[in-house]
Formats: C-alpha cells, structure tokens, sequence
C-alpha cells in the first residue's frame, strides 16, 4: 500500500513492498500522486514492474568505458577504437544518461542545419 504525505510545495508517494525497492516520487497534486502510485502498484501486482534506478544512475560515458574494458581489447583496430571512444567520453554526450537523454542534457542546445 502506498503512504502519502505533503512534502514542500507538493505531495510525495512511498511505495513499499517486500522483494522490491523502495519507490518514491512527488507530484504537484494529491490526485496525480495518487493515480500514479495505483498505476506502479498494479504493476507490481501483475510481475510487470521494472525498476528503472540503476538505468538512470547510468551514462553514456559509463558504457562506454565498460565497453573499453571488456569488449576493445578482443577487437583488431583496440588503438584506434579507444582514441575514438576516449575523444566521445570528452564530450557533454557522455554525462547524458541513458534512460533520458532529452532531460538529462539541460542547458545544451542542439542545433540542425539543413543544407
């Protein structure tokens, strides 16, 4: 069963349940709070509910140098390969996270040019 409670200017969800990590998030009103705490307690319920922590805590730059340890060294073209990923692991890109990269790159803006 979800708990609620006022937190700041908005209202916070606590899921708990056994075998699962606690899940909390806060909303700007009771009523979102609470359809979404009902939608993740179905989803328990049902065995679909995945959690996505570990995925968000994670980068590109993180693959990536995980990727140089355990998959580079088996390749022919290792040297070229890790100047490649080490120039890229540089870059703003490698600090997006991988499960959303649109809101994880705040304050850089992307521009298109067509020729």
């Amino acid at each position: 069963m979800a708990s609620f409670r006022q937190h700041g200017n908005g209202w916070q969800a606590r899921i708990r349940r056994q075998g699962h990590p606690d899940i909390t998030k806060t909303f700007e009103a009771r009523q979102d709070t609470e359809k979404w705490a009902r939608a993740l307690e179905s989803e328990i319920d049902k065995g679909q509910f995945v959690s996505f922590n570990e995925a968000q805590r994670t980068t590109l730059g993180d693959v990536i140098a995980r990727y140089l340890v355990e998959v580079t060294p088996t390749m022919k073209g290792v040297t070229e390969d890790t100047i490649r990923l080490k120039a890229i692991m540089r870059k703003p890109i490698a600090r997006w996270s991988c499960i959303d990269p649109v809101n994880s790159c705040t304050g850089v803006i992307v521009e298109r040019k067509h020729l």
